[in-house]
């Protein structure tokens, strides 16, 4: 994930982020009505100066943050899917590759769980926890085939690759929020 968790570079990521949705927006083919709510940025930095608890602060950036992802994800979703109806796979390889390498990759953790925490979540858990870092490392390794073979397929197996493509892509996007990335609401 994003390494300094500070609230200066959490309100830096989320002006980064809000930014590239307000240019994508100028273009956008989504069904804006649908988004998730984000606050203006007065609102935001208006309760970003005040006295309210850093907890809060950092709870309310990182659900923003959590909600401009989404919306970024859907717009960029909407355009997958018009490329692949085109059958201009080619175009939508690069626009998934783009997402997760801008906006998904900051959120996905750096580090590897220990071998220790790994079999204290296993004693603990009743599902797997899954490494968001294997799957990234895969997406990657497929993009890179994805690229070098795309050529020489056929329109078969290119569908066929891509769907495989596309699979790996939503793992990489889902497995890149976390509770510590886009916290549960609190009750």
């Amino acid at each position: 994930m994003f390494q300094d968790n500070s609230l200066k570079a959490l309100e830096k990521t989320f002006q980064e982020l809000k930014t590239k949705l307000d240019e994508i927006d100028s273009e956008a083919i989504r069904n804006r009505k649908q988004d998730f709510p984000v606050m203006p940025r007065n609102e935001l930095e208006q309760v970003l100066r005040s006295k309210a608890k850093t907890q809060y602060k950092r709870r309310l950036l990182l659900t923003q943050i959590g909600y401009v992802r989404i919306n970024l994800f859907s717009e960029y979703y909407e355009r997958l899917q018009h490329a692949e109806r085109n059958k201009e796979f080619e175009d939508a390889a690069t626009l998934m590759n783009n997402y997760i390498e801008t906006i998904a990759v900051p959120f996905i953790p750096a580090k590897r769980q220990s071998k220790f925490r790994k079999q204290l979540n296993a004693w603990f858990s009743d599902d797997e926890n899954p490494d968001p870092l294997k799957y990234l490392r895969e997406w990657r390794t497929s993009y890179e085939t994805w690229l070098k073979h795309t050529g020489t397929m056929s329109d078969q197996q290119r569908e066929e690759e891509f769907a495989k493509l596309k699979t790996s892509f939503f793992t990489v996007y889902t497995l890149s929020f976390s509770a510590s990335n886009f916290p549960p609401v609190a009750r």
